[in-house]
Formats: C-alpha cells, structure tokens, sequence
C-alpha cells in the first residue's frame, strides 16, 4: 500500500470518527432547545401542563423552532460535511498526480462534488438547494414525536418533569442510537467512503485504467467478503460478477465499483494502470492483449 492510500484511509476514518460526534451533538443540542422551547410556550400550573385550548395553539410555534434549528445547528453540520467530501476529492486527485491528468482534474473533481449538491466558489462552499447533501439536514420525525408527546401531555395534564422525560427517552434513548443521530447515521454514514470509490472511479475511466486494488486491512468486524478480497488486484469483469453473490451486508442496489463490501464498509479502491497490474497479476497480461 502506497502512503497515499494510507493516508486516505487515515483521512475517511479521521472525518468517520468526528461525523458521529457530531451527529450526537446535534442530537444533545435539539433535545436540550425543543425541550426549553416547550418550557418557554406552555402554560404551566403547579408544574403540570394546562390542558387549555392556548397551549395546543402554542405547539404551532414549533415550527419556527424547527426553521431557526436547521439555520443555527443543521446548517454548520451540512457545511462541515460539504468541506470535508472535497478533503477527500483532493486527496483523490492527489492519488492520480502521478498520471498526466491537467485535462480532466477539474471536471472530475466539480463533477463528483456537483452530484452531491457541492458548488465551490472560490473559498467558498454552497450547497444547491434539494441536493442530496441538502436534503440530508432534512427530518421530520423528531418534531412530529415531541409535537405528538406534548400534545398528549396537554390532554392528560402530565406533570412537567414527565413531559421531559418521555422527550428524552424519544429523542435520545438510554444505550441508542437517538432519532437523529439514526437518521445521519443511517443516511450519511457511508457518504465519505462511496464518494471516495466514486472520485476514484470516475478518474479511473477517464484514463482507461481496467484494474483496481482493493485495499483497507481487517479488523475484527471485517466481512468475510472483504477479507478474501483485501490487498488484491481484481479487474472491472471480475468485480462486475460480485453482483450476482449474496451476503450480510449487501445493498438491494449494488454497484461492486462504488459498495465493495456493502453498508458500513470502510475499505477503498485504488485504481492502477495496466503495467502495474500485469506487475501484481502476471497472469492478466493474457486479459490486456485479447
């Protein structure tokens, strides 16, 4: 393994690692305000929730609750997320250096970002509105599940200290994944190393290259599909029949090229040119000459 891919695999885990910490802190940061929005919109006596027609007019203004957290909370995250998929564009870039590619770096790499909704204006970073990335900061479910515990707190009149905790244990259960840390995690965990395999791959085309190394060690998690094929050269024909096996893991929609091992794989590609893979794989000189 070249240092390069070492330290693009560094890279993906560094950026893996700090996602999740920051899909908890959301998580923590909207538990904590919608709970304080609550306590500052209901009518409160003798620390119950009044069932009176005001307060279930009041739970309206949780939506603009829900407007100002993707503003002040989500919106940082979706920025953070845009800068470090273009970290890992040019780390990518950085990999095919070696190869004459003045002509085609900067249509690989605004391509690759623009699919996910990235646009680059100089130091700047936007997201196109409805994007992928953009609709990423998207949920509705926590604020359908405090408005449904808040409404039925109104009708029963539960004590305050209830009404928290029945949030709490929603929103951010005891041991779990809470709603939105599962819905990040669920939806862009694997969004780092899928755009990693996809720089990779569109280069890759573009230069005509046939063969790939699939490369990212084992840990004790590791697929037995992964393990067979870690540190091993494979061609695009041969990755191609990987669709027709079944295992744990597997995606329904499966593209061998991009999915490798399935959901939540950490391993990564790295694509060669034909002397190389005659180098690592004598045997396919046969395969380059047919």
């Amino acid at each position: 393994m070249r240092k390069i891919d070492r330290d693009r695999i560094r890279l993906l885990e560094k950026i893996e690692k700090r996602a999740l910490s920051l899909f908890d802190k959301l998580e923590r940061q909207f538990l904590n305000g919608i709970i304080k929005e609550l306590e500052s919109i209901l009518i409160i006596k003798d620390n119950k929730v009044e069932n009176v027609s005001k307060n279930y007019v009041n739970l309206h203004k949780l939506g603009l609750f829900q407007q100002q957290f993707e503003k002040r909370n989500v919106s940082p995250l979706l920025g953070w997320m845009a800068k470090s998929l273009i970290r890992v564009t040019r780390i990518n870039t950085k990999y095919y250096e070696r190869y004459d590619i003045k002509k085609i770096k900067d249509s690989v790499e605004n391509e690759s970002l623009r699919e996910l909704g990235i646009k680059r204006d100089g130091k700047d970073v936007k997201l196109v509105r409805n994007s992928l990335l953009d609709q990423i900061g998207k949920f509705e479910d926590p604020y359908l599940a405090v408005r449904n515990i808040a409404t039925q707190s109104i009708a029963s009149g539960v004590p305050l200290n209830e009404l928290r905790k029945q949030i709490r244990e929603t929103i951010r259960p005891e041991g779990k994944y809470g709603k939105i840390k599962s819905h990040f995690y669920t939806i862009a965990n694997d969004i780092f190393s899928e755009h990693d395999r996809k720089v990779q791959l569109k280069y890759g085309e573009r230069l005509g290259f046939k063969a790939f190394i699939y490369f990212g060690g084992e840990i004790s998690t590791t697929r037995d599909f992964c393990a067979e094929r870690n540190g091993k050269v494979f061609t695009v024909e041969e990755a191609e029949r990987w669709r027709n096996l079944e295992w744990e893991g597997k995606p329904k929609i499966y593209n061998p090229l991009i999915h490798l091992g399935g959901y939540n794989c950490r391993h990564s590609v790295a694509w060669i040119d034909q002397k190389e893979a005659i180098r690592r794989r004598p045997e396919l000189e046969k395969y380059y000459n047919q």
